[in-house]
């Protein structure tokens, strides 16, 4: 969740994460929005989660969340499921 100090990174195997920061402006072009589920569970999302900036679909080669383990920050973002997922932590 943005803010807090991450010590993992994740894999998406499958499923598809909206991508949202608090104090962002809405992404109106997200990508794969035509993919069954998406839309529905762009429209869903908690409002506590942010602005959906990105969303994105399985891609073995891509960790995501990386750079908070790695730099000891704290997370600028925050990942929700927008379909049925499975992520490796």
């Amino acid at each position: 969740e943005e803010g807090e100090y991450g010590n993992t990174a994740f894999l998406l195997e499958e499923g598809y994460l909206a991508i949202c920061r608090k104090g962002a402006a809405a992404n109106p072009n997200l990508p794969h929005q035509d993919v069954p589920g998406v839309a529905a569970g762009l429209r869903k999302l908690p409002k506590r989660a942010g602005a959906p900036v990105w969303v994105q679909k399985p891609d073995a080669l891509d960790v995501i969340g990386e750079m908070a383990p790695m730099s000891h920050a704290r997370r600028n973002a925050t990942l929700v499921a927008v379909t049925p997922a499975r992520v490796l932590e």
